[in-house]
């Protein structure tokens, strides 16, 4: 039979290592010890959601090609573009703005990223993919 003290501690231990599992099974707020599916989705679900969406448009974008970003916000597609940086890594960025401030070489990118709500009123435009955070368009003339 085991002494007091070592099995006080055994049953301590043992109910310590319950809490985190109860804690998630009973939080308001959804805490949750899993892996995030995209890094910033702890942080900030706009930020989770533009990130999303350039996962799923890298896919459809060939290697090589240019693109811009769009969103109806300017923060918004400031970010969106700054992430393209780190997830669009075969492709080539083109900003459509830069801190607010319009750009023209946007509008030199074949394709268009357009973070929802944002629908380009651009003509010649054709869609390749849409998903629930945006739509990439591909733009009808020669380019990259």
């Amino acid at each position: 039979m085991m002494k007091p003290i070592p099995l006080i501690l055994t049953l301590t231990a043992a109910a310590v290592l319950l809490i985190f599992p109860i804690m998630e099974a009973v939080s308001p707020q959804g805490v949750s010890f899993a892996i995030p599916d995209v890094p910033p989705a702890n942080l900030n679900k706009a930020f989770a959601a533009q990130w999303r969406f350039l996962n799923q448009a890298r896919r459809v974008l060939p290697e090589g090609s240019s693109f811009t970003v769009r969103a109806a916000d300017p923060d918004m597609e400031m970010s969106l573009f700054m992430f393209s940086l780190g997830v669009q890594l075969d492709q080539e960025p083109l900003p459509s703005s830069y801190f607010g401030g319009m750009r023209l070489e946007g509008n030199k990118a074949r394709y268009i990223l357009a973070l929802e709500p944002f629908v380009p009123e651009e003509q010649g435009l054709e869609t390749v993919a849409r998903f629930k955070e945006g739509t990439v368009y591909r733009r009808r003339f020669n380019s990259r």
